[in-house]
């Protein structure tokens, strides 16, 4: 199913976890044409984030929620397949049945994905996820965006992360924020409850940079047909 872009907003500012303050977006530097968030270090999680928690998404003043995490331990699984020709591979069931549907991976990898689709299953109640697992070389999905989805997980594990748009921005390009690279998003959707916004965001353009991403992307089942990657 292509997906139609359509224009929500994100909260201007955002309230993190225990180890977060709140970050305000106005004025971010920019880095490649692209906005940054200030230069705060990692604590600054982004418009309409959470911090370090899945909470919140109640709020409709939220269209995404940001886990802050490093996945350098990750790093030499992840390399394993970061060599390999573009992929995508597909699981579908309980976590654990999606995760083995997705081929045989570097337990640690496996670990963590298995991780995140129990904990969004846990989430969402929805009897059941969707995982992608992808190697994207290409400019798949650069236009701006929301999902026709209720909640979609996204996290980038090697690569440029995805970018999204702040609350009240023009739909440009020179306003995008960039994701960084293992930050675990939950983009509320087109479906995801009545007044509730839908997170704006892109894929960034892989072909164009010339640069490769392992990117995850866990959708509940009713949201499966959606196939583009962010």
């Amino acid at each position: 199913m292509s997906q139609t872009c359509m224009h929500s907003e994100i909260s201007r500012s955002a309230k993190g976890g225990a180890d977060s303050g709140p970050v305000t977006f106005a004025g971010a530097p920019t880095a490649g044409g692209i906005a940054q968030p200030p230069s705060t270090g990692v604590s600054a999680p982004g418009p309409g984030a959470i911090g370090s928690r899945w909470d919140g998404l109640d709020s409709p003043e939220r269209a995404l929620a940001l886990e802050i995490r490093d996945v350098a331990h990750l790093a030499r699984a992840t390399d394993r397949l970061f060599d390999r020709d573009p992929f995508e591979w597909i699981g579908a069931g309980t976590p654990a049945e999606a995760v083995a549907a997705l081929g045989i991976l570097p337990p640690p990898l496996a670990t963590d994905i298995l991780d995140l689709a129990t904990r969004f299953d846990d989430l969402m109640k929805a009897g059941g996820v969707r995982i992608r697992l992808a190697l994207v070389v290409t400019n798949s999905c650069r236009k701006i965006h929301s999902d026709y989805t209720d909640l979609r997980l996204i996290t980038t594990y090697s690569g440029p992360g995805t970018q999204v748009l702040p609350m009240g921005a023009e739909k440009a390009e020179a306003n995008l924020w960039s994701m960084a690279t293992g930050w675990i998003g939950l983009f509320k959707g087109r479906l995801f409850r009545e007044g509730h916004s839908a997170c704006l965001h892109r894929s960034p353009p892989a072909g164009d940079l010339g640069v490769r991403r392992l990117v995850l992307v866990i959708d509940t089942p009713s949201s499966a047909p959606e196939s583009a990657l962010a």
